[in-house]
């Protein structure tokens, strides 16, 4: 199709099929000033970042939050890209400036708690993991990052508390239950960490 706005339809459906090299081959030609501010260049970004192609995709997520520097949206987007470059501060730096707009997302708390672990700031991590946490208190994810966390400063414990808590919502969830094994082998109990990493 010729129109911008069934290809940007296309291309919306294509990466949520995840089908990331569709969605670059059918917004190849539209021009990123095409629709709300900054949707094609959103769009075209995170599929190149799903694709590896991050260098790329940091062009095109700069330039949608040019078009709408406000959109949290697409400020999430690029922190991804630079979490995925390995470039932790300055995922933060924009983190923090969509927390700013959106202080209780669960996502960029969580974000947050990423890079902040990422840097070894293991004391960042687990507090951005506890905000998380207060806001969405199914946010299993956030449990474990803050059981590794824990686990790094040495505190098995509350390592262990934080994984069952995460286990308790996502019972399903095989990672959680191999750092659990991990966690019950670093505090010696070996018949019960041998039982969690089968």
């Amino acid at each position: 199709p010729e129109d911008p706005d069934i290809k940007l339809l296309l291309a919306k459906a294509a990466l949520k099929a995840g089908e990331p090299v569709e969605v670059i081959a059918v917004l190849k030609d539209v021009p990123a000033s095409q629709g709300v501010p900054g949707v094609i260049p959103f769009t075209r970004g995170l599929a190149l970042a799903l694709t590896g192609q991050d260098k790329a995709a940091e062009t095109e997520l700069v330039a949608a939050l040019g078009a709408d520097p406000r959109s949290v949206r697409y400020m999430v987007a690029l922190a991804w890209v630079y979490q995925l470059q390995d470039r932790q501060e300055e995922a933060l730096a924009i983190l923090g400036k969509a927390l700013e707009q959106e202080p209780h997302s669960p996502v960029l708390l969580y974000r947050m708690a990423v890079s902040s672990f990422l840097l070894l700031r293991y004391p960042q991590a687990i507090q951005y993991c506890q905000e998380t946490i207060r806001v969405a208190p199914h946010y299993d994810p956030a449990y474990l990052l803050s059981a590794i966390a824990l686990l790094e400063q040495g505190d098995a414990n509350a390592a262990q508390e934080a994984v069952e808590q995460a286990i308790s919502i996502a019972p399903g969830k095989s990672l959680y239950h191999r750092e659990f094994g991990a966690i019950l082998l670093r505090r010696g109990q070996l018949a019960e960490s041998k039982k969690e990493l089968d």
